[in-house]
């Protein structure tokens, strides 16, 4: 299904506010044996009404994902008229409206509704969708004197400005909205959506304002822990640890007193334990973890629970402790839920692996994290770690080849510069050590006029970020030719050095070998202004 399409339905399920009826009528023309065309009329019915009417008269089933997704499909109702589209496009479509992601699946006779977006869908085209329909809202209601009309405008485009990033101005959009609407029954969910959107945008006066707010008129409302856990959220942002932390235990105390939802408390255990870690007072968070993995119950919200082991390990680890580390990684490597923290389970798994002694174990492991999600930056921390452990294991061929890749895809696995910057560095010093402590010079000189060959066969895009790549090639050839006894090679290859020089500490270690190398060449005095050329900056 093309943008437009998609556009082009969120638009109509966003302003088509002429059929004001109640009634709903959907029919089903089977398409051949899989797929069908659907004919459908609501007026203001739930988007669970309108899927429940598509799954009876085409004789599926409609799978939900979670129970917070069946919520918004009982909840969020549509205004539409269509005639002729298929089975897919619509399922789609309803469900994208509202923020989630729908498939039909026919093989197995269901429709499915779960998380939006769909995994790998265009970023782009999804920002034309949601801009689209931000515009067709405000057709729809924008001119309407109707109250509910504006409820349904602000609490829309905030959630589409939410979901696109724009939390500043989302923020805005519901305070609008909690403004005007005081009695309104979708008050205290949208406090906790703006006090989200708060902190993202770092409007965090603003955020402690309407949380305090929110606690003075529902003091007993099953989201006052949620928003105090973003309030202690935004006060550890802001350096106010005393008050963050004072906030997280007073939920604690509360959970166990069963006062707010374990789910509350569980939370701010984890969240915590995280600051204490960052504190250096790992052996308060592991007691902490500890407790709270005996106290809570297991058959309750297990997602929380079971990622228990995976914050004491992080801790352990600090303290030292490699073995008590590595057995709550092996639990919770099959224990937790979700995917993403399964990956950065295998690969804490395997750094700790390879630390105790173990490369084998470790390579499996990073190869398990990379069947969860092999690209971007597990990509590439999969493979460092997998070309730790073939130095581990004297395969330095196999190391030097993963290296090798690693730099010449880094800037599409790590987007964030002063990463990549780091972790290039990095590997680049890793790949000359491979080949160096071997004695192959040409192998090393070789590794790194590749990667400048790369860097520079995009000469129209050669950003900050490629120069200083580019130069610190240069500098380590000049190690390299340094170590085989090539001086004076090694001075014209630091001359060829003229720009790409950000880090102080490069721009240190050339000086230092540039006057090196004039030494060993038999310049002593060369050498001595080049070294205090250094100490003068």
């Amino acid at each position: 299904m093309s943008v437009v399409e998609r556009a082009i339905v969120v638009l109509l399920l966003a302003a088509s506010v002429t059929a004001q009826t109640q009634d709903l009528s959907v029919k089903a023309i089977q398409k051949g044996s899989q797929n069908f065309e659907i004919d459908i009329r609501s007026g203001s019915a739930t988007v669970a009404d309108c899927l429940a009417a598509i799954a009876s008269a085409c004789g599926l089933e409609v799978q939900v994902a979670k129970p917070e997704n069946a919520a918004i499909l009982s909840r969020e109702k549509v205004d539409v008229e269509l005639t002729g589209t298929s089975l897919e496009s619509l399922v789609e479509l309803l469900a994208m409206a509202i923020g989630l992601d729908g498939e039909v699946e026919l093989d197995r006779r269901l429709i499915v509704i779960a998380e939006s977006p769909a995994e790998g869908d265009d970023a782009a085209a999804l920002e034309h969708c949601r801009s689209d329909a931000i515009t067709a809202l405000i057709a729809a209601y924008g001119g309407s004197e109707d109250a509910q009309d504006e409820v349904e405008l602000l609490l829309r485009s905030a959630r589409l400005e939410l979901a696109g990033g724009e939390y500043s101005q989302a923020f805005d959009t519901y305070q609008d909205f909690l403004s005007n609407f005081k009695k309104h029954p979708a008050v205290p969910e949208a406090t906790v959506a703006a006090a989200h959107a708060a902190f993202e945008a770092d409007r965090h006066e603003d955020l402690q304002r309407i949380v305090q707010e929110f606690l003075g008129s529902y003091p007993d409302h099953p989201l006052v822990g949620r928003c105090q856990l973003i309030a202690a959220r935004s006060r550890l942002r802001t350096g106010d640890l005393g008050g963050g932390m004072g906030l997280l235990k007073g939920l604690i105390r509360q959970a166990r007193e069963r006062v707010l939802p374990q789910r509350d408390g569980m939370l701010a255990e984890l969240l915590l334990a995280e600051t204490l870690h960052e504190r250096g007072e790992d052996e308060a968070a592991i007691a902490g973890l500890a407790e709270a993995e005996i106290r809570y119950d297991r058959k309750l919200d297990q997602d929380l629970i079971r990622q228990i082991r995976f914050y004491m390990a992080i801790c352990r680890r600090a303290t030292g402790n490699l073995r008590d580390a590595l057995h709550d990684l092996e639990v919770a490597a099959f224990e937790v839920p979700n995917d993403a923290l399964r990956v950065r389970t295998l690969l804490l798994y395997a750094d700790l692996l390879l630390e105790s002694g173990n490369p084998l174990v470790a390579l499996t492991s990073t190869r398990s994290a990379l069947t969860l999600n092999p690209q971007g930056e597990t990509l590439f921390r999969a493979r460092r770690l997998a070309a730790r452990a073939y130095r581990r294991m004297q395969l330095e061929d196999e190391a030097s080849k993963e290296m090798l890749a690693l730099v010449l895809d880094a800037p599409k696995l790590l987007p964030d510069p002063e990463l990549r910057r780091r972790e290039l560095s990095q590997s680049l010093r890793e790949i000359g050590e491979i080949y160096l402590d071997k004695g192959l010079v040409h192998d090393a000189v070789a590794s790194f006029k590749a990667v400048i060959n790369a860097a520079e066969h995009h000469a129209d895009e050669l950003d900050p970020a490629r120069r200083e790549l580019v130069a610190e090639c240069r500098y380590l050839i000049a190690v390299a030719q340094a170590r085989a006894g090539r001086h004076r090679e090694a001075v014209e290859t630091l001359d060829s050095i003229t720009e790409g020089i950000s880090s102080e500490s490069l721009a240190h270690e050339i000086r230092r070998l540039k006057g090196d190398c004039y030494f060993e060449s038999g310049l002593p005095e060369a050498a001595m202004r080049v070294w205090k050329e250094g100490e003068g900056r």
